[in-house]
């Protein structure tokens, strides 16, 4: 029995989903890294507060926040 409920354990975690990845280039652009507080957290791309380009400066539509629900 402990072998039958070890294998239903097993059968059950492989049935999960696996996460959704998000990606987050834009904050690992080389001109943003310095605008990140923290070294390994990034908005994801997708959901990033994008703020008016300044004329001629790159990355300059970047900060790290996100906008959240």
């Amino acid at each position: 029995m402990h072998r039958e409920r070890e294998k239903g354990f097993e059968l059950e975690y492989h049935s999960l989903a696996s996460p959704k990845v998000y990606p987050h280039f834009i904050a690992k652009l080389d001109c943003n890294g310095p605008k990140n507080r923290f070294a390994n957290i990034y908005p994801f791309d997708d959901s990033r507060v994008v703020l008016s380009v300044l004329n001629g400066i790159e990355g300059s539509d970047y900060i790290n926040a996100s906008f959240i629900d």
